[in-house]
This record gives C-alpha cells, sequence and structure tokens, in this order.
C-alpha cells in the first residue's frame, strides 16, 4: 500500500517489471510459433467387419422376441429389448444408472406378439 500511500512512486522499478514481462511473454509466443506442428487429416476407412456389423444392425429389430427370455434391460448400454441384438450391435461402454428399475421398481420384460415390452412393477 505504501506505492499509493507516498506521494512518490518508483517508475523505475514499474519500467523494468514491464519490460521483463513483454520479453517472457515474446519468448514463449515465439516458442510456440517454432514448435507448432501441423497435422495432415487423412480420410476415415471403414473396414469390412465394421461395415458388415452396421448392416447386421441395421436389418435386425432390436425389439423382435420369440420368448420372454430373448428380452433383457441392461443398464451398461442403456438398452431394453432383443438380448441378441443387444450383444452384437450395442455400445456397452455407455451406463446408465436406474435404467432399468428405480428405487422400489423394477422392470418385466415380455415378450407380446413377437415384440419385448417393459413394464414397471413395484417390489
Amino acid at each position: 500500500m505504501e506505492l499509493f500511500t507516498q506521494g512518490k512512486t518508483n517508475w523505475k522499478y514499474i519500467l523494468i517489471v514491464l519490460i521483463s514481462t513483454i520479453l517472457v511473454s515474446g519468448g514463449v509466443l515465439g516458442y510456440l510459433r517454432l514448435t507448432k506442428e501441423e497435422f495432415e487429416i487423412s480420410p476415415i476407412e471403414i473396414s469390412e467387419k465394421v461395415a458388415e456389423k452396421e448392416i447386421i444392425c441395421d436389418v435386425s429389430d432390436p425389439l423382435y422376441c420369440k420368448n420372454d427370455q430373448d428380452c433383457i434391460c441392461r443398464e451398461r448400454g442403456c438398452f431394453m429389448g432383443n438380448k441378441y441384438y443387444y450383444e452384437k450391435c450395442i455400445n456397452k461402454d455407455k451406463l446408465c444408472f436406474h435404467h432399468c428399475g428405480f428405487y422400489g421398481l423394477t422392470i418385466i420384460s415380455k415378450c407380446s406378439q413377437n415384440k419385448c415390452t417393459f413394464k414397471l412393477k413395484r417390489l
């Protein structure tokens, strides 16, 4: 606070700090400009295996079922539907907590007219 309360200001000190700041920031910016790398973006190629998997997933019905055991609800992958579709086509990295039921509730899955149906039921 003495800087503002005194009548004198040490202009030499302020000038030295200002020049030092300019030199350091100029050096940093110069270094960044010299070390900047150019990246080349290459086109993405879809392998046959990935393309085949997508075709299988597009054609299949995720809700098709033959019996009640075909219908599942999984929090890993945030999925409700056919278990075979889940195994082949769903990315299981995504995780949805409480997706298959809430506190005091659970989801009951049934196969009705070859379609998986889901209802909430109290425990």
